[in-house]
């Protein structure tokens, strides 16, 4: 296929990844994106998508020897590679929405009517574990529930009193004053 602007031909990379494209790379009006690390945590890291000139700025001045934390990226004891690779195989766990919790919260109203109490922990405890709502939510939950649905009261079982004989007792109020402890 050739360029509407310039009749160049079209290379097959380009139309292989924009089926649709009429221009080559030199008449095309999009501008070229590049992409940034950005650095929140050791587990937690993203890509900011940028103008290329900018991205070019930022990754070369990150690349620099003496860039804070950054330089800890290279690996190695301060050498290697300038390879930037993107992306993480480690799993990042999900973080709960505030819609999650409204969710949640909505289907324990329901459950309310026709479940007891244990199911209703269990549901909550259960939402816990999938990570659709955090402690600080399932907290709140909880709190609501026993609003609704208080936890029983066990009655406290009274002891019954064993009787000391009065030597035994005597000795144990007084024990700091016995002969055997000084």
């Amino acid at each position: 296929m050739k360029c509407i602007s310039c009749k160049a031909i079209i290379p097959e990379q380009r139309l292989k990844m924009l089926p649709h494209t009429k221009e080559c790379v030199e008449c095309s009006s999009e501008e070229a994106k590049g992409a940034v690390d950005i650095v929140y945590h050791k587990t937690g890291n993203t890509i900011q998508i940028m103008d290329k000139a900018q991205a070019d700025a930022i990754n070369k001045s990150a690349r620099r020897s003496g860039f804070g934390s950054l330089r800890a990226m290279k690996g190695g004891s301060g050498g290697g590679d300038m390879k930037v690779t993107l992306g993480t195989t480690s799993i990042i766990p999900r973080q709960p929405t505030r819609e999650d919790f409204e969710i949640t919260g909505k289907k324990m109203m329901e459950m309310m009517e026709w479940k007891d109490r244990e199911e209703i922990i269990q549901y909550l405890n259960t939402k816990l574990n999938q990570r659709s709502i955090n402690s600080s939510q399932f907290r709140q939950l909880n709190d609501i529930l026993n609003q609704f649905i208080p936890e029983e009261k066990k009655p406290i079982e009274e002891k019954e009193e064993v009787k000391i004989d009065e030597e035994t007792e005597w000795a144990f109020k007084n024990w700091k004053n016995s002969r055997s402890f000084k």
